[in-house]
């Protein structure tokens, strides 16, 4: 082996993408705590020179006026100014301004690239992600002294082995199954179809069940609206790529979806611990179907708390005060792999999230591994926007974030199905507090507008 010529092409690779992007976007999304605002700092001190006003203007506004509306709440409606509330608040503030300032300056560098450049960019991003994700099944193989360990009985392996695919983000694996769900999209547009399957593949092996019914939908949504026969070829390919692992390599995936969607997966410990979580009309309707899920149960909770009062509709609970990440981080719940960051600061237990989906997740964390799903926990950006912000915070987010991406539908391509695709995963976790799906959302639909804004140009002169 060359090694000197080996060494020479990584220089001439390196020279040839954004590094500071691709510094960014890697160490930024990852679900280290303490590593987002120390990244921030670092793009806005990069930046710097580049900036001005006008580019928070062009940010969703949704990023400005939320946290203005619960900071609203916490001075004027909630007013409990203690030390452990007031650190919640702060921390559920800075998510919100650290989501505003990582859009500001993913804009401002897109803008300073060539789209070439920028495609590069992504391309290597993807490929070590991918590197990773197969260093991650390897070391499940490992683990496990099997070739297939999707195949294996117990807890640790079969059906929950997608969650040790965790690629760049260190988080839940379905972290990974969301952004490798818009890298296939984005190559199956670009033309790049090798590319596409491959991010396909790693969706599947992350086995996120309800995410890759979301992913497969709108894969079969394209096989019908696309035109051209080689990327409805490619979709046809990653459609098989899902028959074949649930089929072939993890059939207990395919089994835990029917059972869930028949209502028959669990045991009597399960039943017994949801049915002991209080609900307004269980009494009078006690086998209804919400009685099964948690996330039901927390919905109902949810809609329960808001019509109490005209304040609790307007306002919701406030920052961190009834259905978030932080809520769930800052209480006393035994939360597997808790931050570091967060077992140094004060336990806080706001009492509108400890009467309603504090009790989900205390039963749900209660019982055994194989029932912290994503069907049980309350986490939901539905959940959060509602309780924590009220109607005026959903008025909000469809108003000055959906219609921010909406009202440039014209202008855009592989962002349309990615949109819908976002849309149905807020479902699924407090996405927003991740800073790290919403933020790859972003980073596509800013290269899809300026590529065809570019296009645009081009045919004018």
């Amino acid at each position: 082996m060359n090694f000197s010529r080996l060494y020479n092409k990584l220089i001439l690779h390196i020279k040839s993408i954004d590094v500071f992007l691709l510094i960014f976007i890697s160490l930024f999304t990852i679900d280290k705590v303490a590593a987002k605002p120390i990244m921030i700092v670092f793009g806005l001190v990069c930046m710097w020179k580049y900036l001005s006003g006008r580019d928070i203007k062009g940010a969703p506004l949704f990023y400005v006026f939320i946290p203005l509306w619960g900071a609203v709440n916490f001075l004027l409606v909630n007013t409990d100014f203690t030390k452990p509330h007031f650190i919640a608040f702060a921390i559920g503030f800075s998510y919100w301004l650290m989501s505003l300032f990582a859009f500001v300056i993913i804009r401002k560098r897109i803008e300073l690239k060539d789209p070439e450049t920028l495609r590069r960019t992504l391309d290597t991003y993807f490929i070590i992600n991918l590197l990773w994700s197969v260093g991650d099944l390897i070391y499940a193989m490992a683990l496990s002294s099997s070739v297939n360990p999707y195949a294996l009985s117990g807890e640790a392996f079969g059906s929950s082995t997608g969650d040790f695919i965790k690629g760049l983000f260190m988080g839940p694996s379905y972290i990974n199954m969301f952004v490798n769900a818009f890298f296939a999209i984005y190559y199956l547009y670009r033309g790049k179809y090798k590319m596409a399957i491959a991010a396909t593949i790693i969706a599947a092996l992350t086995s996120s069940n309800f995410a890759n019914f979301i992913f497969v939908s709108t894969l079969i949504f394209l096989l019908f609206s696309l035109r051209q026969r080689r990327p409805r070829l490619t979709v046809l390919a990653q459609l098989s790529v899902f028959v074949i692992f649930y089929l072939i390599i993890s059939n207990s995936n395919l089994k835990y979806v029917t059972d869930t969607l028949r209502g028959t997966k669990g045991d009597v410990s399960e039943t017994r611990a949801l049915n002991n979580i209080k609900l307004p009309f269980a009494n009078q309707y006690p086998n209804a179907w919400y009685n099964k899920y948690g996330k039901a149960i927390s919905f109902i909770q949810t809609y329960d708390y808001l019509k109490s009062s005209p304040v609790h509709f307007m306002f919701g609970a406030g920052i961190g005060e009834f259905s978030s990440q932080l809520a769930v981080r800052t209480s006393d719940l035994k939360v597997i792999k808790k931050s570091k960051l967060f077992e140094l600061l004060p336990v806080y237990v706001a009492p509108s999230f400890f009467e309603n989906h504090y009790q989900v997740f205390n039963t749900i964390y209660q019982l055994p591994p194989a029932y912290h799903s994503i069907r049980h926990f309350p986490s939901s950006f539905a959940n959060q926007v509602l309780g924590e912000y009220g109607f005026v915070g959903l008025v909000l987010f469809f108003g000055f974030y959906l219609f921010y991406f909406l009202r440039r539908y014209r202008q855009l391509t592989f962002t349309l199905p990615m949109l819908a695709m976002l849309c149905c995963f807020l479902m699924f976790d407090y996405l927003f507090e991740y800073l790290s799906v919403v933020v790859f959302f972003e980073l596509f639909f800013l290269i899809d507008l300026k590529q065809r804004t570019l296009n645009s140009s081009r045919i004018n002169a």
